[in-house]
């Protein structure tokens, strides 16, 4: 969440816009678009990483020790991306 960015800037001004620390940078000098854009790119490939584990069952472990995985949900979207057949 982005919260008190101030006087905004003249329209169509460029900004970076970063979820993660809730930044919000208009009109960035190129060092800094580049710096965001790498971090962009490096956020990508982990969440890349991260899909290879997705499809796994997570109840069986590497050396195939069954265990029991238990869930928190705060809302029931978060379920939607859930397959049922992992349940």
């Amino acid at each position: 969440m982005v919260v008190s960015l101030g006087q905004a800037p003249a329209a169509h001004a460029a900004a970076l816009v970063d979820g993660t620390s809730g930044i919000v940078i208009f009109d960035p000098e190129p060092a800094t678009r580049e710096a965001f854009l790498r971090r962009m790119a490096e956020a990508a490939t982990a969440r890349l990483a991260a899909e290879v584990y997705l499809r796994k069952p997570a109840s069986v472990l590497a050396n195939g020790t069954s265990v029991q995985v238990l869930i928190n949900v705060a809302e029931p979207e978060e379920l939607y991306s859930l397959d049922a057949g992992d349940l």
